[in-house]
């Protein structure tokens, strides 16, 4: 009766061992598999940074007028801006503002940029001080995000 009840006894303290075991390794595959919810959770974010990072860059247009003594080529005014902006950001910024002159002459100029280089374009506009060779202010009136309302701002 005593063997009986010691082999009894050791064959429960094996069941006993091999379940805690089995608990140990589902503890594991739960706390790994928590780690890989968190995992996801982050790199969801970071799938939805890089998509708002890829879309289409917005533009801003920049109505500006232009002070001078004689009258002034939009080519050259072009270049001036352009220069100036290579000078100021550097040719990868430059190439990143894509600035381009979209209505020039007369009494009101426009430029468009990319949005996140509005200020930087509004700051070459302030430091472009010669056209070839003619004084000039360029002095911004105002920022818009659409070309229709630049152009409602000339009038």
């Amino acid at each position: 009766m005593e063997l009986v009840l010691a082999l009894v006894l050791a064959a429960s303290y094996a069941c006993i061992a091999l379940l805690l075991v089995r608990v140990r390794r589902l503890e594991r595959r739960v706390s790994m598999l928590a780690g890989l919810l968190e995992k996801a959770v982050s790199f969801d974010r970071v799938v939805r940074k890089l998509e708002r990072a890829m879309r289409k860059p917005r533009k801003r247009y920049i109505v500006f007028r232009v002070v001078s003594e004689e009258p002034i080529d939009p080519e050259s005014v072009e270049r001036a801006i352009a220069d100036k902006f290579r000078e100021v950001v550097g040719e990868v910024g430059y190439t990143l503002a894509r600035p381009r002159l979209i209505q020039g002459g007369g009494d009101c100029w426009i430029l468009r940029v990319r949005h996140t280089y509005k200020n930087h374009a509004i700051a070459v506009l302030g430091l472009v001080r010669e056209v070839d060779g003619v004084r000039v202010l360029l002095v911004p009136v105002a920022t818009s995000g659409t070309i229709r309302r630049a152009r409602s701002r000339c009038t």
